[in-house]
């Protein structure tokens, strides 16, 4: 999972570095960056620039329209994970939930700051990437998992109502005697229960 990840991270510190150095980029020239990093592997649905927290850029526009203008830190769905992200100055994920440009997705919010001229560091805003939640996880091959004869079951806490939220789990699941193992992301612990 961590290795997956780091596939995507890569392509959000591209943008955030350009962004931390003062590098000014518009519509035009975010489009033609985004598009060197794109890469159809299906999971990446978009990559946002959210500079106060409202999404203004969008790659690619097709398909993601309804992301342009929504307020990450009014979104009543988004803002406790962008206000974590933006505090602790670490990757935060959000979701899986419904997305607003519709279907089940997460959000990688990575909180971007800059050097005032003043010499103090002050928020900017977000770079997001939107992610096809069930083609990332058909990526991790857990299915190999069941066909060796194992249950499993992938979990976390909703960090807003402390809800169980399902990452992952078996379609046969029968967890008996199971082991935990506790898998710690920025902002965020992930539990992986499995069994025989």
């Amino acid at each position: 999972m961590e290795s997956q990840m780091d596939t995507y991270l890569t392509k959000s510190n591209f943008f955030k570095r350009l962004i931390e150095s003062g590098y000014p980029i518009d519509s035009e020239q975010f489009d033609a960056l985004a598009l060197s990093l794109w890469e159809d592997d299906s999971v990446l649905m978009a990559i946002e620039i959210a500079p106060g927290g409202v999404v203004t850029q969008v790659y690619p526009k097709e398909g993601n329209e309804e992301a342009f203008g929504l307020d990450l830190l009014e979104n009543e769905e988004r803002q406790g994970y962008a206000e974590l992200a933006r505090q602790s100055e670490q990757y935060t994920i959000a979701g899986p939930f419904e997305l607003v440009q519709g279907g089940m997705g997460a959000l990688l919010f990575d909180p971007i700051y800059i050097t005032a001229d003043s010499g103090e560091r002050q928020f900017w805003g977000y770079l997001l990437l939107v992610i096809n939640w069930d083609n990332f996880i058909a990526k991790l091959e857990l299915d190999k998992l069941e066909e060796a004869s194992y249950s499993y079951h992938i979990w976390k806490r909703d960090i807003t109502t402390g809800e169980h939220v399902t990452i992952a789990q078996a379609e046969n699941l029968a967890l008996v005697e199971n082991l935990e193992v506790v898998y710690e992301v920025p902002n965020d612990t992930w539990h992986f229960d499995i069994a025989p």
